[in-house]
């Protein structure tokens, strides 16, 4: 009884001051002309025993103010550990039936900043190793032997046991970025194919947002063309599929067959490669069929660094079944001996430069191998026009040069190793890269983000056991397809 009755006069006080507009713990508000008294939200915890509330309490004499109960002190900052290795399976590589156990190991591709670690867990039957690297991504080593608290077995930590930021530096000051790798620690033997497949394979450390993130994907085979093949790019409902020396093939999209083919115009004067081919967004005349083609050189002049930068593009006409070319101007990367730009300082493997243009706001992108960083650099320019350039006495067309001044947009990437062909769409760069049967250098296809200027995913055709080079790469009906350089045709589907 004696609860009931001081919940009956605290509720009266709390009545009778909001009507006189005294300060005390209430809030009012004022809807259609009535007024509601709505308690602060520490108010609103109502207890079994209280029996009542202030709506229905009768009015009655002010109590005396009833202590406020202090305030629950402040909870502890939890150490949180920024990245905990959580599981892999599998390998890296590896063909259909092979044992994947104790020799296995699952290399995590992102340069993770030393900076922003704070530990490293790793469990669930794996043991881990890092990899360390300077400021400039120069490879220091993985830790050695000598490491004093490893165990025997070298550079692998035990399951179960961590490894700070700190102790990578005290092994080597200079590291800056690491990447991890791991391998199955009781030597339990798994078979590719069998107890794992190529799609677990994987290494996922938690709370670290890669931007490399490996895509889980499917696959299907549903062509096959001639093989030889460079890039090409479609239009339509046509695919034109182009050799290294400026030989085109023309087939239909509806089953692939074969049309006709053509050689690129003034090829004996100027041969692209062909290393990266597409559909640009302007035409040489508002009735043509097809937009202007864009073809680069890359590396027919493998000696000759002025022809760095590079790119053809022509004016393709149908007639009939018959199609031709027409060479309509020629763009050159002004700056392909900036060291602060384009090449590294010590010169690049394959300094020549791949060309795409995104068609849904005119923009030309080009993209090149950096060797000494191990990065790939992006660089943005307004797709040029028909009358820009000065005359070639060559070619006889209009040469663009393009000049740091009219860089509307750079960014740099992790490394990719041997580009093939390139594609545009929706806002997103599709890169081939790699050789054949070549673990080093994997087929592979990377896709990087524009308005991010990060990579976006990759997909490890190697892995899948897709190891024939990577050529020509295109969108079609919202799914990515590649063809490889035998000529067979893949539809790839993202999962999830």
């Amino acid at each position: 009884m004696r609860k009931m009755a001081l919940c009956i006069l605290l509720a009266t006080a709390l009545l009778l001051s909001a009507c006189s507009s005294a300060e005390d713990a209430t809030q009012t508000s004022h809807t259609s002309g009535t007024t509601q008294t709505q308690p602060k939200e520490s108010d609103n915890k109502v207890t079994e025993s209280s029996g009542s509330n202030t709506e229905n309490s009768e009015q009655g004499s002010k109590p005396e103010e009833e202590p406020q109960e202090p305030e629950a002190p402040e909870e502890p900052a939890v150490e949180v550990k920024l990245y905990e290795l959580e599981y892999a399976i599998g390998s890296i590589s590896g063909a259909a039936g092979a044992d994947m156990s104790n020799s296995s190991r699952f290399a995590a591709y992102e340069y993770i900043p030393l900076a922003d670690i704070e530990a490293i867990t790793v469990g669930n039957g794996y043991c881990l190793t890092w990899f360390a690297y300077d400021e400039d991504k120069v490879y220091l080593g993985n830790g050695s032997n000598t490491y004093p608290t490893l165990p025997a077995g070298g550079v692998w930590l035990a399951d179960g046991r961590d490894v700070t930021a700190e102790e990578i530096l005290v092994w080597n000051s200079d590291s800056v970025y690491v990447r991890f790798a791991v391998k199955r620690s009781d030597g339990a033997a798994i078979t590719l194919g069998e107890d794992v497949t190529l799609s677990d394979i994987k290494v996922y450390i938690s709370g670290y947002e890669s931007e490399n993130t490996e895509k889980r994907v499917s696959y299907e085979k549903i062509a096959t063309i001639a093989n030889g093949r460079q890039d090409g790019a479609i239009y339509g409902d046509l695919l034109f599929s182009f050799n290294s020396v400026g030989e085109c093939k023309v087939y239909s999209l509806d089953g692939y067959s074969y049309i006709s083919e053509f050689v690129l115009d003034k090829n004996e004067v100027l041969s692209p490669h062909s290393n990266s081919v597409c559909f640009g967004s302007y035409k040489y005349a508002e009735s043509d069929e097809f937009p202007l083609l864009y073809c680069n050189v890359y590396n027919t002049y493998k000696t000759d660094r002025a022809m760095d930068g590079t790119c053809n593009v022509y004016r393709i006409v149908r007639e009939g079944s018959t199609f031709s070319s027409q060479l309509v101007q020629i763009i050159k990367v002004g700056f392909t001996d900036n060291t602060e730009k384009w090449s590294s300082p010590g010169g690049d493997t394959r300094p020549f430069g791949n060309f795409t243009v995104d068609t849904d706001n005119n923009r030309l992108y080009v993209f090149t191998m950096r060797d000494a960083s191990k990065t790939t650099r992006f660089f943005g320019f307004d797709l040029p026009t028909l009358e820009e350039g000065v005359l070639d006495s060559t070619t006889g067309v209009k040469k663009v040069t393009l000049r740091v001044e009219n860089i509307t947009d750079s960014f740099e990437t992790e490394y990719f190793y041997y580009i093939q062909g390139a594609a545009y769409d929706e806002g997103r760069i599709y890169s081939l890269e790699g050789f054949t049967n070549d673990a080093t250098n994997r087929a592979a296809i990377k896709i990087a983000d524009i308005a991010s200027g990060k990579l976006w995913g990759k997909v490890d055709l190697y892995g899948m056991g897709l190891k024939t080079e990577p050529e020509v790469v295109y969108v079609l009906d919202g799914a990515l397809h590649y063809i490889d350089v035998s000529g067979n045709v893949y539809k790839i589907t993202f999962e999830g």
